[in-house]
């Protein structure tokens, strides 16, 4: 989903006031059990993933099949591309789940996690708020679903680069578990019945270190617009948002920021066209084609259904979403900003931080760009 990172844990962490003080910095030894169980008459099995000796509050992979061993099915044992149909999360309220998607072309599963603000859990361990504290007796996170089919050894591996797979640019390493924006050592084991699959370890290797985080760097990666503004930052570039429609400004509705959909995908890298006669946007970016109808409770990505916080809007002729279509649905982290009523949309290369001096920095040198040529625009 868009460029993608290791900074989506971070940007979650931000995002929703998870980031804990260095104090509770990344534990040794972590441990990811993907564990399998016995396939019934038709072949359909559950696998559950659990985690041992971590301290975390956001996590993220993406696992690939090899289709013709293994695909992932709904409850009623038919192969499905619908993450929710597939995976149960095993949480009771302490989880929040985003990102997900199955990719039946590449053959890979993605899925990203973290704590839900003002929850925890603890097993062996004290609980804390916004972590996850987990001993040796280990903590389930989901139950999947798999199908075996035809007759060779059940195939399931971590999509790292390195692995000869299919893998996704944004996480090389196909995994990361992080505790306050620190990435911990950890192992992800396959486990089977006898002679059902095949089984093994991987060592999950360390993200690369990220740049610092500048002013610079995060106008250079983002888009800045404000509320009643025909023009906006785009990677440090003043522009018109639609040029000659100066009506099309970002707003505020019932305490939601609403953006123009066209232009923020676009400035973003993916593709844009409209259907009239269904009033549907329709995005495709890296391989995926995202649905978004004006009025809908709900959009679709391949087909997978997402709902809205509010539905998408006509404002003069242009399509308006609000935030959280950008940030959930295709991946590009939106910051509000009150004070200044500024609304940054990373490219999910860099993140912000709103309490820091960079984005502080960064927001005030876009302030001052927006007042100063606005009128020119």
């Amino acid at each position: 989903m868009g460029k993608r990172v290791v900074s989506l844990f971070s940007a979650v962490c931000v995002l929703m006031g998870l980031m804990i003080p260095g104090t509770l910095a990344a534990e040794t030894g972590g441990r990811v059990v993907l564990e399998a169980g016995a396939t019934d008459d038709e072949g359909c099995f559950t696998m559950e993933m659990r985690i041992y000796n971590a301290k975390f509050n956001a996590f993220q992979f993406v696992l690939w099949y090899d289709s013709d061993t293994v695909v992932p099915v709904d409850s009623s044992g038919e192969e499905t591309e619908d993450f929710s149909a597939f995976a149960q999360p095993m949480d009771d309220g302490w989880m929040s789940v985003i990102g997900t998607g199955i990719d039946t072309g590449e053959c890979l599963i993605d899925f990203t996690g973290y704590i839900t603000p003002g929850e925890g859990v603890a097993v062996d361990a004290p609980e804390e708020d916004g972590i996850a504290s987990v001993g040796e007796s280990g903590l389930t996170l989901f139950t999947f679903r798999f199908k075996q089919v035809g007759e060779e050894p059940v195939v399931l591996a971590l999509a790292a680069q390195d692995s000869g797979h299919p893998f996704r640019s944004y996480l090389p390493q196909g995994g990361a578990v992080v505790n306050a924006g620190e990435s911990i050592p950890l192992t992800l084991v396959f486990a089977y019945p006898q002679g059902m699959g095949a089984a093994g370890e991987t060592e999950v290797e360390e993200p690369e270190t990220e740049p610092p985080v500048t002013a610079e760097r995060l106008l250079d990666h983002s888009l800045i617009l404000r509320t009643g503004s025909h023009v906006a930052l785009a990677k440090n570039w003043i522009t018109a948002i639609y040029s000659g429609e100066r009506e099309v400004v970002p707003f505020l509705r019932d305490g939601t920021i609403y953006l123009p959909v066209a232009f923020v995908a676009q400035r973003l890298g993916a593709q844009v066209s409209w259907e009239g006669d269904t009033g549907t946007v329709v995005i495709v970016q890296d391989g995926r084609t995202t649905r978004l109808t004006v009025g809908a409770d709900s959009c679709t990505t391949d087909g997978v259904a997402h709902p809205m916080e509010a539905p998408a809007v006509i404002s003069g002729e242009r399509s308006m979403a609000p935030a959280q279509f950008f940030t959930e649905v295709l991946g590009w982290p939106v910051i509000w900003d009150s004070q200044r009523q500024l609304a940054a949309v990373s490219d999910g290369s860099v993140t912000w931080n709103p309490e820091s001096d960079a984005a502080q920095a960064a927001l005030n040198q876009a302030m001052g760009l927006l007042a100063l040529y606005g009128n020119f625009v």
